[in-house]
C-alpha cells in the first residue's frame, strides 16, 4: 500500500523503544502514528481506546486491562482513558524494561498536568508530522548539518519547486496523498477538518469553544493563502 512507505522517523523511534520503558508518538490525526508503530515497526499487540468497550474496561480497571495484554503493547488514543498513565507508571517503577509501551495519540495527552507528573523520566517522546516531500517520493533523509555545510553537494535542490507545491496542496497526511481522484482527496480533508474542528477542538477549549468562530478564521486564512 502506497502509504505505508517509509517514514524518516523509524530511526528515531527505534532509538527511544531501545531507551525508554514508554515511547509516547504525538502528532495531529492521522498523520500515520499507529501505521508507524503497528505496521512498520511490527508491533502486533495493539489496542485503541477509540473503542468503548476497551476504553471502559481500560478505565473501570487498568491494572487487569494491562496485564491481560502483556508487553510490548500499542496504546492508541491512550488520553482517552487516563487511569492507565498511573498503572503503567506503577509497573515501569517495578521493573524498568525499554520498548515496553507504546502510546499514541494528540498532542495534548502529554500537556496534562497529571500525565506529566506520571511518566516525567520514564517516557521518550516523538512528535509525527505530515509526510515530506523525501518521504512522499521515497528519497532519503538529508540532515539540515549536511545541507548547511559550505561546498555540500547537498546543497543542490532534490526537487524542483513545482513538485513541491504540488506536494504541498496534497497536504502531506499518508492516504490522501496519494489519492488519484481529486474529488476524494478534497471529500478527505473536508471530513478531516469537520472532525477536528467539531470534535478534537471543542474537547481541547470546553466551554469556551465557538466551531462557527473557529471556521471563520479558517476561511479567512484561506482566503489570504
Amino acid at each position: 500500500m502506497p502509504h505505508l512507505r517509509n517514514r524518516h522517523s523509524i530511526p528515531i523511534l527505534k532509538k527511544l523503544g531501545a531507551l525508554w520503558p514508554v515511547v509516547g508518538v504525538l502528532g495531529p490525526r492521522q498523520t500515520g502514528k499507529t501505521t508507524l508503530v503497528h505496521s512498520l515497526l511490527g508491533i502486533l499487540n495493539s489496542v485503541s481506546l477509540d473503542e468503548l468497550e476497551s476504553r471502559e474496561e481500560a478505565i473501570r480497571s487498568p491494572s487487569t486491562f494491562l496485564a491481560k495484554k502483556g508487553v510490548p503493547l500499542v496504546l492508541d488514543e491512550v488520553q482517552k482513558a487516563p487511569a492507565l498513565f498511573d498503572e503503567i507508571k506503577l509497573r515501569v517503577d517495578r521493573k524498568r524494561i525499554p520498548g515496553n509501551y507504546f502510546l499514541t495519540g494528540s498532542s495534548s495527552f502529554s500537556s496534562k498536568l497529571g500525565i506529566r507528573e506520571s511518566l516525567t523520566g520514564r517516557m521518550g517522546l516523538l512528535e509525527l508530522l505530515p509526510m515530506t516531500v523525501a518521504e512522499l517520493h521515497e528519497q532519503p533523509f538529508r540532515p539540515l548539518s549536511k545541507i548547511s555545510s559550505p561546498g555540500s553537494e547537498l546543497q543542490t535542490p532534490r526537487f524542483d519547486s513545482s513538485l513541491i507545491i504540488q506536494s504541498a496542496q496534497k497536504g502531506g497526511m499518508p492516504v490522501p496523498s496519494f489519492f488519484r481522484d481529486s474529488e476524494q482527496r478534497d471529500f478527505y480533508w473536508r471530513s478531516w477538518l469537520e472532525t477536528s474542528m467539531l470534535r478534537d477542538l471543542s474537547r481541547f477549549f470546553t466551554r469556551r469553544y465557538d466551531p462557527d468562530f473557529a471556521f471563520n478564521i479558517l476561511a479567512r486564512i484561506g482566503a489570504v493563502l
